[in-house]
């Protein structure tokens, strides 16, 4: 009887059949029919194939018990390293391994066994000693492949993965790795191919399933990650991660309701799932819906999942969103007690302290901006990394990151650093900054960024180190005091500021008032940021004042219903925003600069050029918590929301300051 369950199985694995096959090789093992030994054997190994670790070890360890033979025991010892249970592992590796010295199979174990425990140039040596005897063997270059992409080594990793393609091009788990790697290097393009080349040949694996979703919501295609999400749905109905995943699509695609649904359906079918309480949490904090956020988190907490860093993190950037500065720290602190080096927790807290003006252990917090994928990373040039010691006359490169707004803001350092450090100064910054750049810093070279060619130009200079443009305030910008009273120190040429003048002077007498209402991205709360043009009545209302709109989005539209519904007009001249340095000169021509965060702050701040900022309740750590002023800046002046909602009192006293100027 015994035959006929093996043989079955036998045959059904054959038409792939696995889930029925497995059906009859449990029910074979449970009745213990002969043959029991090939069974046990055969139902670990297909388990363990699955992936479904735990249960194959248990099988395998009834299969080496009947048969101890060769086989059965290198199967039952990839089992017990995939479950993680590595002293088990161990020995029986290592007896493998004296066994049969020049058999590749246990020898790849013996390097799996060495990377869990974190012996990772162990590990590598035996995947190499692998290769060298054995060049055909792609398991062992696959885990290569592994260890060098998790060493940060990307090219190195997807050139073997490749190669083991080129050899194995269905190979399930290489696409995969393949697909990893691409994401990890932030080429989502390519992982999100190699994702779907991995759905192709088994539409129901798990790990391409979730990495697609999340690579795709990486490129913002939510239309497209949402039908993978819903057939991951179908496909795993009670898993968590894939519930939340769904949330996430429908989040990105402004389906706040719907994405709020989920994650709580999530936390009722699976409360200990800290992710749920984590995504919608920040989910109620995008919708400044702070106290609720703050009570999803504290119910995670009554439920004592007390040991995931998210849930403190959360609680910690929901409390400095609502000024409660010193809640914030303490739920830093409570997640720096579980993970002391975890750079998410030193990044939000870096920025709850930059806010607070606490300014040195705020840059020690922001210098973890690329480890915690706040900020997109890059590979580091083939120089040192300066640290502040002297260059003595040699060159430091200072490479160009995030917005134009931070270049132009961090630019504020540059005299500094360059005294600090004694070198020569070699700068790269965004393609539309570098004409200013070159006008206000003639003593330093100048670069517009370029990705086609990263670090190629750089090779004509003497380069004795480099860092990145957000870490120069570590060195001289740690206290409120070491913040210059400049009155500018980018600037234009003065030919083009005449223009623009001249060009104002066109539109009559009266205070010629630059303005911007819309700031940020949809990644970085442009609702929050934002002003619709129509609720700045009360300032179109004022005699002998003509507005220039400073706007970089398609504001035409909007400026042309302004006219149509209520008569006031706002000059747009698309050539003064097409190029940035025409931008420059015409705020430099200005009387002064209306505007909600965005660049344009930073540019007239940096330029001396007087500007208005309306501020949120809860704003962005740049512009601190001072009641007026901001350090970056003498010439900018704040006008803060009361609280989260209201606009109207800030835009009356702005009113209020501009007919007081209209009277000077």
């Amino acid at each position: 009887m015994g035959w006929l369950y093996y043989l079955l199985a036998q045959l059904l694995l054959r038409y792939d059949q696995k889930a029925a096959a497995l059906r009859v090789l449990r029910e074979a093992a449970n009745k213990h029919l002969w043959p029991q030994s090939l069974t046990l054997s055969l139902l670990g190994k297909q388990l363990l194939q699955q992936g479904e670790s735990r249960e194959a070890a248990l099988w395998l360890r009834q299969a080496v018990l009947h048969k101890p033979s060769f086989a059965n025991r290198l199967a039952l010892s990839s089992a017990l390293l995939l479950e993680g249970a590595l002293h088990e592992a161990q020995p029986l590796i290592m007896q493998l391994c004296e066994q049969q010295p020049n058999n590749p199979r246990p020898q790849r174990n013996a390097g799996l066994y060495y990377e869990l425990q974190g012996d990772i140039d162990t590990a590598r040596r035996y995947y190499e000693q692998i290769i060298i005897h054995h060049p055909t063997y792609l398991p062992a270059q696959l885990s290569l492949g592994i260890v060098k992409r998790d060493e940060g080594d990307f090219s190195g990793a997807i050139s073997i993965f490749l190669q083991i393609i080129n050899h194995e091009p269905n190979n399930i788990h290489c696409l995969i790795n393949l697909a990893e790697t691409y994401k990890s290097n932030h080429d989502y393009n390519q992982a999100i191919y190699f994702y779907k080349k991995a759905l192709l040949i088994q539409p129901t694996q798990y790990n391409a399933r979730v990495g697609v979703i999340r690579a795709l919501l990486e490129v913002k295609h939510p239309d497209e990650a949402i039908n993978y999400a819903y057939d991951a749905k179908t496909l795993f109905p009670n898993d968590p991660l894939i519930g939340c995943l769904v949330g996430d699509t429908l989040r990105m695609r402004h389906f706040f309701d719907l994405a709020q649904q989920q994650y709580q359906i999530i936390i009722e079918q699976h409360s200990s799932f800290t992710r749920a309480y984590v995504a919608l949490a920040q989910l109620l904090r995008d919708r400044r819906q702070f106290t609720v956020a703050l009570k999803v988190l504290d119910d995670a907490l009554q439920r004592r999942l007390t040991d995931d860093t998210s849930i403190h993190d959360s609680r910690g950037q929901i409390l400095t969103d609502m000024g409660e500065f010193d809640a914030a720290r303490q739920a830093y602190h409570a997640a720096f007690a579980i993970a002391p080096t975890n750079p998410t927790i030193a990044f939000n807290k870096g920025l709850c302290d930059l806010l607070t003006g606490h300014y040195q252990e705020g840059w020690l917090g922001y210098q973890h901006r690329f480890a915690s994928h706040a900020a997109r990373e890059r590979k580091a040039p083939e120089y040192s990394l300066w640290q502040g010691e002297p260059l003595g006359g040699r060159y430091l490169l200072i490479l160009a990151e995030q917005g134009i707004g931070d270049e132009m803001m961090f630019a504020s350092c540059f005299n500094d650093i360059a005294r600090i450090s004694g070198a020569r100064l070699i700068i790269e910054c965004a393609k539309k900054l570098a004409p200013i750049f070159e006008h206000s810093f003639p003593q330093y070279a100048i670069y517009a960024a370029n990705q086609k060619d990263e670090y190629g130009w750089t090779e004509q200079y003497d380069i004795a180190a480099w860092i990145m443009l957000g870490d120069l305030p570590r060195f001289c910008r740690n206290h409120r005091e070491s913040f210059p009273n400049h009155q500018g120190y980018l600037s234009v040429d003065a030919e083009r500021v005449y223009y623009w003048q001249e060009r104002l002077n066109q539109l009559g007498h009266g205070l010629k008032v630059g303005l911007s209402w819309v700031g940020g991205t949809k990644d970085t709360r442009r609702k929050w940021r934002s002003i619709a043009l129509h609720r700045l009545k009360t300032l179109f209302k004022i005699d002998h004042v003509h507005f220039i709109s400073l706007q970089y989005t398609n504001c035409q539209p909007e400026i042309n219903a302004l006219k149509r519904r209520y008569g006031y007009t706002v000059h747009h001249w698309q050539e003064a925003i097409d190029d940035y340095n025409e931008t420059a000169a015409l705020v430099s021509a200005l009387d002064v600069v209306i505007s909600v965060q965005t660049a344009v702050v930073h540019l007239a701040g940096a330029l001396g050029k007087e500007a208005w900022v309306m501020v949120r309740a809860n704003p962005e750590w740049r512009y601190g918590l001072e009641p007026e002023t901001i350090a970056w800046y003498p010439s900018v002046r704040l006008f803060r929301q009361s609280d989260k909602e209201n606009w109207d009192s800030v835009i009356h006293c702005i009113a209020d300051e501009l007919v007081k100027n209209g009277l000077r």
